[in-house]
């Protein structure tokens, strides 16, 4: 399905942001892009902590996911991670087969900012481009309210064309394996996502 009801920010490298500021060109190609995240002082996270964590996988994977945050410093850690890695896995997947991103590659403290959460979704659309995968994985409220305007609950179960101007990519959206630590009455809910995001690939 297509989600109409509100404008996808980010159509463009330059996003206009209230104030008439404009954020700046992005890098063009990913591996300038994962330097700017990784050294540059204006990625809109810049302020939360030292430590950014990168994208990680295999930049030319069929299959992206999007997750919100780092877990202590990594991409899925300690118990998440396991379950991540056992979700993959049943889907004939390992980490070296995907790309896999963060939303934000440091986890927030508090509240974000409107206009903080307007340029990591433009970042976050930028990379989806330049990975363009045939298909993204969206695990987590945060990423999915961003990209697709709803959370993953609403948003699962379903394809969603993601529009970045340039392309589309088949998107589906689900919980973030920290809910089903909390919830497992959710883990068939999310079988059959990874099922979803699966077919025909």
């Amino acid at each position: 399905s297509v989600h109409n009801s509100a404008p996808l920010p980010g159509r463009s490298a330059a996003v206009p942001l209230p104030g008439g500021e404009r954020v700046e060109e992005l890098p063009p190609t990913l591996p300038a892009l994962l330097d700017w995240m990784r050294d540059s002082a204006d990625v809109p996270e810049a302020r939360w902590g030292k430590t950014r964590v990168l994208p990680a996988g295999d930049p030319r994977s069929d299959l992206m996911i999007l997750i919100d945050a780092p877990e202590a410093g990594e991409l899925m850690a300690g118990e998440i991670g396991a379950l991540f890695d056992r979700m993959l896995a049943a889907i004939g997947r390992d980490r070296a087969s995907i790309w896999l991103a963060p939303f934000a590659t440091v986890r927030p403290v508090g509240r974000v900012p409107q206009d903080v959460l307007r340029r990591l979704t433009a970042v976050a659309r930028h990379q989806i481009g330049l990975v363009a995968p045939k298909r993204l994985l969206i695990m987590g409220d945060a990423p999915s309210r961003a990209l697709l305007g709803m959370e993953a609950i609403p948003a699962r179960g379903k394809f969603h064309s993601l529009n970045l101007g340039a392309a589309t990519v088949e998107t589906v959206a689900t919980v973030h394996p920290r809910l089903l630590q909390e919830r497992p009455a959710f883990k068939a809910q999310a079988w059959k996502d990874l099922q979803l995001v699966m077919k025909g690939l």
